[in-house]
Formats: C-alpha cells, structure tokens, sequence
C-alpha cells in the first residue's frame, strides 16, 4: 500500500424528501502497490444514474488493477478503455438513461495521476500549494461533461511525480461540495478534513459527519467525498 484513502457519502435533502437513493458512488481501493480513489456522481436528470454511477467505480478498479500489473497505463488508452468497457456491461440498461461524473485519482511510488470527467473537486495539496484538475476558464461551459456520450478528449488530466519525504493530501468529491468551497479556503479545507480523518476507510464516519453537518442549508445534492493522506 502507497497511501491510504478514506471515503464517505450522503444523501441530499431532495433524495430524502422523496425517498430517492444516493446517486453517488465511491470507491478506495488500497493495494500494495497503488491507491485508487474514484468519485462518480450519478446525473439526476437521467432514471437509471445510480447504477452507472456504481458500475463506473467497479470497471475502473479492473481495469486499474489489469493495466498496473502490465504496466500499461498510459493515461488517455486507460479512459477509452473503461469507456468501452462501460458500453458493454451498463447492460441491460440503456446508455441514454445511465449517466454519471467521473473522478478517479491513481497514486503509486512515483506519481499521481488525476483523471476528470465532469463536474466535482480532484486536487491535491501541497503544503499551501494546490494543483486542481480543471478546465482552463477559456473552454469553461454550462453543460456538465458526463460519461454516456464522452470522448477522450472530453476528459482532464494532470500527472504530478512524487519527490523523496514530499507530504501532500489529496481530495477527491461531488460538486455538492465542490461548489461550496470558495478558491482561497480549498488548501485551508483540505487541511482541516485531512488532519481529522482516520479509521474506516470506506464510510468513514468522520467523513459522514462533516457531510451531514455541511453548513449549506440549501444544498440538496449528494454528497460524496474521498481523502487519500
């Protein structure tokens, strides 16, 4: 195991009121040899979102795993690959009514990578440095970039190399979170959510109870947030 990764989810408001499930998903997986940490939140305009949101995180681990014992992961044949993959086993339902964001960050000895599809924080922090992976305001749109109908260059990337003793947390979570954190408090956020989080990696209760508590009465999104430190 490289680092260790810590998640956990809620349910909005809205899902609650009208008996809704969660259409996030998460998935940390701490091997030996890597830490993968995947947030998928599932579109609310589409019926079938939850399970393309919980099916994604699941090919993305294979696939992972599959490509990091070959040693084959250059980045955007890694992307194509979970999306063919996707087309095939989102079967029996039908791709216009499965749709989901995708974040997932793969850390090993040497690197860190991030991969973004869509809406959601990806970043890592160093010391009072932060390296988001984002779209540069210049190609900024209202439509969210969501998996069913994306192609590779839809996607974000940003590979970081680890250097020797070099401390960093890094945050992945849906834009029911995201949104809420203003650009000059993310290092201050990501600091303060580090430093408490330990115990259960999956469900981590103080995860769940920072998401409970979330201070934006008026958000009514899911929410789901992974920590790797």
């Amino acid at each position: 195991m490289i680092e260790k990764a810590y998640g956990a989810s809620v349910r909005g408001k809205m899902h609650i009121q009208n008996k809704l499930p969660n259409q996030d998903a998460f998935l940390v997986d701490n091997s030996k040899y890597y830490t993968l940490a995947v947030v998928c939140d599932g579109l609310g305009s589409k019926k079938h979102s939850r399970v393309a949101s919980h099916r994604l995180c699941k090919i993305i681990k294979k696939e992972v795993h599959k490509r990091f014992k070959k040693r084959a992961l250059e980045p955007y044949d890694l992307v194509t690959s979970i999306q063919s993959k996707y087309k095939k086993r989102i079967w029996p339902f039908n791709l216009t009514n499965c749709d989901t964001t995708c974040l997932f960050s793969l850390i090993s000895s040497t690197s860190i990578m991030l991969f973004q599809l869509g809406d959601g924080l990806n970043a890592v922090v160093f010391s009072d440095d932060i390296v988001k992976c984002e779209i540069a305001e210049k190609d900024f749109t209202n439509e969210t970039r969501a998996f069913g109908k994306s192609k590779k260059s839809d996607w974000l990337f940003k590979m970081i190399k680890k250097e020797d003793n070099t401390k960093y947390e890094l945050i992945l979570c849906t834009d029911g979170i995201s949104e809420d954190i203003i650009d000059n408090t993310a290092v201050e956020f990501v600091h303060t959510v580090s430093s408490k989080t330990i115990g259960k990696n999956k469900n981590n209760p103080i995860l769940k109870d920072i998401l409970d508590s979330w201070p934006n009465k008026y958000s009514s999104d899911d929410k789901t947030i992974v920590v790797v430190k």
